[in-house]
């Protein structure tokens, strides 16, 4: 995250750019459109054929699906399971992508502007025809 600190808030790089998105929702819907438009040169993972798809449990809590590599690619055995090096570097990379949207506190740790986790999707269930596009679903 950028340090343009106001008071104890740490900002990420995208804030000041999203500041004035005050829903998740419209939020989200910014992030998958800024993520489409990064490639290789911005981050690997955003030069790797991943989709992203955002699904929001309540006004301030997000999980961010990562789908479209094959499981040899970023699974150290198989799907669902740990990740190995490549997808421990790709979760880390979608973390700090979307992490530059918001802001965080050290002291109180829930003065956030969203919380969130990456989940990775098994090539399995992405490749089923019920999958979904990238797109984001209110639950």
């Amino acid at each position: 995250m950028a340090d343009n600190t106001v008071s104890d808030r740490q900002y990420g790089s995208r804030y000041d750019d999203t500041k004035h998105i005050t829903d998740l929702r419209t939020l989200a819907e910014r992030m998958l459109s800024d993520w489409a438009l990064l490639d290789g040169r911005d981050c690997d993972a955003a030069g790797a054929p991943i989709e992203l798809q955002v699904r929001l449990y309540g006004p301030r809590f997000m999980e961010v699906i990562a789908w479209g590599l094959k499981d040899t690619a970023i699974y150290l055995r198989s799907a669902p399971g740990p990740l190995n090096q490549t997808g421990e570097q790709y979760r880390r990379e979608i973390d700090q992508f979307i992490q530059s949207y918001g802001w965080f506190s050290r002291a109180p740790q829930s003065d956030r502007r969203f919380f969130f986790r990456v989940v990775f999707v098994g090539e399995r269930e992405w490749r089923s025809p019920e999958f979904y596009e990238p797109i984001v679903t209110i639950l």
